[in-house]
């Protein structure tokens, strides 16, 4: 892969040149009455043989359609040391970097236009080239609603299906994030844009308190409150109820969101959103689930036993335990709802 990308690249150049280099023309003409002769030893290819790798712009902002293969979008890109699915499941496979290395990872949604199933790994290639060096990237699919990943050489999307894909490039730690050139083939296309992981940044969506988020087909979701507290109780403290409390030395950061399923079917709590948090930009914490049960009365911790029905509205907390420092300093919250990002900050 890395000899296909970098014979790309160079043609590139050399279609350069030859854009620019436009004073010599050298012409053959065939005599009148002679037929042209193959070099000894070679034979014609069919026209469709014959036909370039096309090197054209890779569009960030919109589908890249390459006819009977892959219709595809760049949704985002980040740095992280650890790849891990959106909304984790009790059990589920994740993706550490090297040593002295981090990944770059380009998430993707591609549909396949072929006439049959192929695999995620086949239906695209993925390259980076950085400084000069060529990068190849691992290919994972996103499953079960963003609570794993499948295997990009055995996972198959079905044809007119459209999955998430995430390419996982292992570079050094202290690469430079704003030059990166990302490279996607499918067939003998090829599309290609500089990038600075900074632009997607960007255009992560701010989370508003008490403020809907709505895709009509799947859910709304409100974030009620964020907060730090050392317990979480349920609304309703009489009778009998399950509570949490941190250990010494720690604290709960706690998201308080309702959601309302608009699917024609069941939705599990474990599937609502994918919530995740960084403190000083450096530290990484995972959330768990809880949610309200008995009308306010109590809590529980196990998301995936219980679901919210089609048209119903339910309460979940999500909390890390973080050392009790990180409620003095600056966190960020990341959302994944409804296959979108979203953020919080505080401090």
């Amino acid at each position: 892969m890395k000899k296909l990308i970098t014979l790309i690249l160079a043609l590139t150049m050399l279609l350069s040149l030859c854009a620019c280099g436009g004073g010599s023309t050298t012409q053959t003409n065939t005599p009148a009455g002679e037929e042209s002769q193959e070099a000894p030893g070679t034979e014609a290819l069919p026209e469709a043989e014959q036909s370039a790798p096309v090197v054209a712009e890779l569009l960030l902002n919109k589908a890249n359609v390459v006819e009977d293969i892959a219709e595809y979008t760049v949704v985002t890109m980040y740095s992280t040391d650890d790849v891990m699915p959106p909304k984790p499941a009790s059990v589920f496979s994740h993706y550490e970097a090297s040593s002295g290395c981090t990944y770059v990872v380009a998430v993707l949604d591609v549909k396949n236009l072929a006439a049959s199933d192929v695999t995620a790994q086949d239906l695209l290639t993925a390259g980076l080239a950085i400084d000069g060096q060529i990068y190849d990237a691992n290919c994972i699919v996103e499953e079960d609603d963003g609570a794993s990943f499948g295997y990009g050489n055995t996972t198959a999307v079905s044809a007119l299906d459209t999955a998430r894909l995430y390419y996982l490039f292992d570079v050094p730690a202290n690469t430079d994030m704003e030059k990166l050139q990302l490279n996607i083939i499918a067939g003998t296309d090829t599309r290609t844009a500089i990038i600075g992981l900074s632009a997607f940044e960007s255009k992560i969506k701010a989370i508003t308190l008490n403020t809907e988020i709505t895709d009509s087909e799947t859910i709304s979701l409100t974030v009620n409150d964020v907060y730090f507290s050392t317990t979480l109780y349920p609304p309703i403290t009489t009778g009998y109820y399950s509570y949490y409390e941190a250990a010494a030395g720690k604290t709960y950061l706690i998201v308080k969101v309702t959601a309302k399923n608009l699917k024609g079917n069941d939705m599990k709590f474990d599937s609502i959103a994918g919530v995740k948090c960084v403190y000083n930009e450096k530290y990484n914490y995972s959330m768990f689930t809880v949610l309200e049960t008995d009308g306010g009365a109590n809590l529980n911790g196990y998301p995936g036993q219980y679901a919210i029905a089609p048209l119903d509205s339910g309460v979940a907390y999500y909390l890390a335990e973080v050392p009790a420092e990180v409620e003095s300093g600056k966190v960020e919250i990341s959302f994944y709802i409804a296959g979108e990002y979203y953020n919080y900050t505080i401090g």
